[in-house]
């Protein structure tokens, strides 16, 4: 009980208008401060946070930083709480007292506060933390994990971490079936290379196929009882081995994943040519690669028509290595430079011809015949062009 003095000249805490005054010879402090008085129960000393002699409650700023004292006792918050302010909203505090904001733990769980407002998040976010990492947070506050839906896509987020996956994975959601997530957090859909074969994702569903065959991207495709999926017809199995090697060649030289496709299959006879099946070489490019080559006859025209000569190819480990390489020939040269991310592949393979890679004036329309003779268009579309 607080104490009061019993003469008219006021002293100690003095209740009225509903809290707690503190006088001193019936003169009260001026002013804020955090000050060390008699206790307002009647027992030793308490730290207070005084305006005007007045202990203040609720949520109070002191210093930049937003503190809780209770509205019973008037003293700072001990322990983490998540509390009501004296103007009706809600707020955590931690056990130094202080209004929290970022990520916090509260009962197993991880809560996002706006570091503006204070407030619990109530609607859904991608929100940066105290420490710089990158949240989901759902309209409830919590941060989340598993699959999320965010702005049209799906994400998966490390049920342990919390965190945005960094690489690819073949994950478990949370409702207990399985996912197939890029290197980008994004759950993915179509033909997907992982582990050395291709599986095929439902762009509905997401899911795996099994048991089926189907058309894809200019392949006929059957996928086993695991998933993993093979060409049905010699020009779908050869079209499988490029597949990915053009989409890389795309990101990473700018080179049109159909013009790619369709050199291939003009070049190398569908991977039937002896360079081909001896070095991997689908497009002729000659010299070493990586100190491997083969020694292989070649024609080449002189003033006295065409002759044979014996000519060093570069040896590749897979049709990979090879159809990237052939991004890297054409990006590296700058006679190709103006070809580099089209997205037209008529305006590429036009620029192919004129820019002098091949001779034959049929080059070109060769080019395009192949492409929509096997819709290899889609697969600039699956390259994201």
């Amino acid at each position: 009980m607080a104490a009061v003095a019993t003469s008219s000249t006021k002293n100690g805490w003095v209740s009225e208008n509903g809290t707690y005054t503190y006088y001193t010879n019936g003169e009260v402090a001026s002013g804020e401060n955090y000050s060390y008085l008699p206790s307002i129960s009647g027992t030793g000393y308490n730290w207070y946070l005084v305006k005007d002699g007045v202990a203040l409650s609720g949520v109070q700023k002191w210093y930049g930083s937003y503190y809780y004292f209770e509205p019973t006792t008037y003293l700072k918050l001990d322990h983490q709480d998540y509390v009501k302010s004296q103007w009706g909203l809600w707020y955590m505090v931690g056990s130094d007292g202080i209004v929290q904001s970022g990520v916090q733990k509260w009962y197993g769980k991880y809560y996002y506060f706006d570091p503006v407002t204070y407030l619990k998040l109530d609607h859904q976010d991608y929100v940066k933390s105290q420490w710089g990492d990158w949240y989901m947070v759902g309209s409830d506050g919590i941060v989340q994990s598993g699959v999320q839906k965010w702005y049209g896509k799906y994400y998966y987020f490390d049920p342990v971490t919390y965190l945005k996956l960094d690489h690819q994975d073949y994950v478990k959601s949370q409702w207990g079936d399985w996912y197939m997530v890029g290197s980008d957090g994004i759950v993915q859909s179509g033909l997907v290379q992982w582990y050395g074969h291709y599986y095929y994702f439902n762009p509905v569903t997401y899911l795996k196929a099994t048991n089926t065959t189907f058309s894809y991207n200019g392949m006929s495709l059957t996928a086993d009882n695991t998933g993993i999926i093979t060409g049905t017809t010699t020009s779908s199995q050869f079209l499988l081995k490029i597949y990915q090697a053009t989409l890389d060649g795309w990101k990473e030289y700018g080179v049109l994943p159909s013009v790619t496709a369709a050199q291939a299959i003009l070049e190398s006879g569908w991977g039937q040519s002896a360079l081909a099946t001896e070095a991997n070489n689908l497009f002729g490019i000659k010299g070493s690669y990586n100190g491997q080559y083969v020694i292989m006859s070649t024609a080449e025209y002189g003033s006295g028509g065409y002759y044979y000569v014996n000519a060093e190819f570069r040896k590749y480990p897979s049709f990979y290595e090879s159809v990237v390489d052939h991004g890297y020939f054409l990006y590296s040269n700058s006679r190709y430079s103006n070809l580099l991310h089209q997205t037209g592949y008529a305006t590429v393979t036009s620029l192919l011809q004129s820019d002098g890679y091949a001779t034959s004036p049929t080059y070109a329309s060769s080019l395009n015949n192949v492409i929509t003779t096997y819709g290899l268009q889609s697969w600039d579309t699956a390259a994201g062009v």
